[in-house]
């Protein structure tokens, strides 16, 4: 599975970090950067739970940005 960083640490925002709001959806306590420049492989193993979701808005700015970052568009 792969994974991204989130990191409350607004001022070290980049250009394809997305930044969401506390919700009841993602489960987040304080506004926070999706940092899409952080990407992981972890094994599905190591996932105990879902701890949040992004909503259908949210998951096409990620998808654009990711596709930014590999070069796609």
């Amino acid at each position: 599975m792969t994974v991204a960083f989130v990191s409350t640490q607004l001022k070290w925002k980049e250009s394809t970090d997305v930044e969401i709001q506390p919700n009841n959806l993602n489960g987040l306590k304080r506004e926070s950067l999706i940092r899409l420049s952080k990407i992981a492989t972890l094994d599905k193993e190591m996932a105990l739970e879902l701890l949040g979701a992004v909503d259908k808005e949210k998951l096409e700015e990620i998808n654009t940005n990711l596709l930014k970052i590999f070069g796609l568009v």
